[in-house]
């Protein structure tokens, strides 16, 4: 009966410049049934300090003997929280104090959406707003664009701690894209959503990973996104009777449902690879072929071809 609504899981390794904010704009949300995780993992500079000068009792400090990394910290994290929602907060960013209350009205109300981000303000070492950073917000679009790139912010993401625990949390091994990472997985089990509502602020510098290790990060994306396709593709497979692979997971869907997800999935593929689309798109019909999203996604093809054509 005491356990909150929602755990915030917060990672910080020598945050000492900015984690004071970050801090703040939590415990200043409107929304107040939450406890609040801060992994500091293995800081070296004032950040202990920092974190031992705030006394309340929502706030709980786990210690890392050695800098273990972003991904294996927030398993720490998740491993630890009590709530039936999982709002992620990084350690240099920002939180709007009406976020955590829109967030969970809105995974409240709708069920089967297992993940909620927000649109975010986009600001640089002193605070200011460079630019809006707008994801999609339905479902669909967001699973087609996720096959592209990883299209919500992490710190800004509020999810069902159940769905973080059956995909086994984030990839240790991973030390950047972990994020992009973890969607691919998360998407695969459950719909997703993002509020219009800019509720975030997300601070770029040069000391951040996407700045630091932007090459690393770009191929580990790469292979993640490599991995969902050859996941999505065996469970596709298995479905239609063409595979008898059970070791990947799968999320309580019928064949309907399904076969739209592999026509996001589809549309999400065909920048990068159009035997991969074609795939998706024959694992859809073979699912179920009255589907009138499969049917719409075929006819636009053919416009296009035939607009080229003509062209």
């Amino acid at each position: 009966e005491n356990q909150p609504r929602v755990s915030v899981v917060m990672a910080v390794y020598n945050g000492k410049s900015y984690v004071r904010h970050a801090i703040e704009s939590i415990l200043a949300q409107t929304f107040t049934d939450f406890e609040f995780l801060i992994i500091n993992d293995g800081s070296t500079d004032s950040t202990a300090e920092i974190l031992d000068s705030y006394n309340d009792s929502r706030i709980r400090i786990l210690e890392n003997e050695r800098n273990l990394g972003l991904a294996a910290s927030l398993n720490r994290g998740i491993e630890a929280a009590q709530g039936e929602y999982i709002a992620r907060q990084d350690a240099d960013d920002i939180s709007h104090p009406e976020r955590f209350a829109k967030q969970v009205d809105f995974l409240d109300a709708n069920p089967l959406v297992g993940v909620v981000g927000v649109a975010v303000n986009q600001i640089d070492e002193m605070g200011r707003k460079m630019q809006l950073l707008n994801p999609p917000t339905q479902n669909p679009d967001l699973q087609e664009t996720l096959l592209r790139f990883c299209c919500l912010i992490h710190g800004s993401t509020m999810y069902r701690r159940e769905i973080a625990s059956t995909i086994d949390g984030y990839d240790s091994s991973l030390h950047s894209a972990q994020d992009y990472d973890f969607w691919l997985r998360f998407s695969e089990l459950s719909n997703m959503a993002s509020l219009s509502d800019p509720l975030y602020y997300y601070r770029w510098h040069d000391r951040m990973i996407s700045a630091k290790c932007e090459t690393e990060q770009a191929n580990n994306a790469a292979n993640s996104r490599i991995c969902a396709i050859d996941r999505r593709l065996i469970l596709g497979w298995k479905y239609v009777g063409l595979s008898k692979q059970t070791s990947i997971k799968q999320g309580d869907f019928t064949r309907r449902d399904l076969a739209r997800r592999y026509i996001w999935w589809s549309a999400g593929a065909r920048e990068t690879s159009r035997k991969v689309a074609l795939q998706f798109l024959v694992i859809a019909l073979l699912l179920d072929p009255t589907v009138p999203e499969v049917w719409r996604y075929l006819f636009g093809i053919f416009s296009r071809k035939i607009g080229r054509k003509s062209g």
